[in-house]
C-alpha cells in the first residue's frame, strides 16, 4: 500500500504509554490486521476500497496490531477535509487510550496537511463511539439515513440494528 502523494505519514510517537508506538504502515495488510479493521467495520468490500485510498496508521506489530486507523487525505465533503474511515482497538486494549491516541495523530496529519476539518462515522448505536468522539472534540453534523441498509449482514450492538451513520467533524481552529 502506497502514501497518497498529499498525506504526511511521519512516525508520530504519543505520551500515552499504552499507545506509545504509533507509526504510519506502508506494508502489506496482514491477517491479523484485517480481523482488527473488520471488527470496526464488517463489510469486506468497503473495507478494501478505503484500504486502496487510505495511510495505515498502526499501533504495535503488523502481525499483532493492537491498534489501527485509516485516514483518507479527501473527504467526500471536500479537498480540505480529510476522514477517520476506520479506527480499530483490539478488545484487550480498549479503554487505555489508544483510540484516543490514533485521533490525535490523525489530527496532526490532517492539520499538517492543510485539511480545515477532520471528519468521522459511526453507525446510530454506538454510544461509547459518540462519547469519546465528542469529548475529544468532534460535534455531530449530520445523519446519513439508511448508510448501512446494504452490508451484507445486518449489524446489531446493544439490540440495537445499526441504520444510519452518524457524521461527526472536528474543526481545527484558523488562528
Amino acid at each position: 500500500m502506497k502514501t497518497p502523494p498529499d498525506i504526511s505519514a511521519p512516525d508520530i510517537s504519543v505520551s500515552d504509554s499504552s499507545a506509545s508506538e504509533i507509526s504510519a504502515y506502508d506494508g502489506a495488510v496482514t491477517p491479523p490486521m484485517k480481523d482488527l479493521l473488520r471488527a470496526a467495520d464488517p463489510d469486506a468490500d468497503s473495507v478494501a476500497a478505503y484500504l486502496a485510498r487510505g495511510q495505515i496508521y498502526i499501533c504495535g506489530a503488523a502481525d499483532a496490531p493492537y491498534g489501527l486507523m485509516v485516514l483518507l487525505s479527501h473527504a467526500p465533503e471536500g479537498a480540505h477535509i480529510w476522514e477517520v474511515k476506520n479506527i480499530a482497538t483490539a478488545r484487550a486494549h480498549q479503554g487505555r487510550g489508544v483510540a484516543s491516541a490514533l485521533l490525535d495523530v490523525a489530527k496532526q496529519a490532517a492539520q499538517a496537511g492543510g485539511a480545515h476539518a477532520l471528519m468521522i462515522g459511526t453507525g446510530n448505536f454506538s454510544l461509547a463511539h459518540l462519547r469519546l468522539y465528542q469529548r475529544l472534540g468532534f460535534r455531530i453534523v449530520s445523519i446519513v439515513p439508511d448508510f448501512f441498509a446494504n452490508y451484507p449482514e445486518p449489524i446489531y450492538e446493544n439490540g440495537i440494528l445499526c441504520r444510519d451513520m452518524v457524521r461527526l467533524r472536528y474543526a481545527f481552529d484558523p488562528h
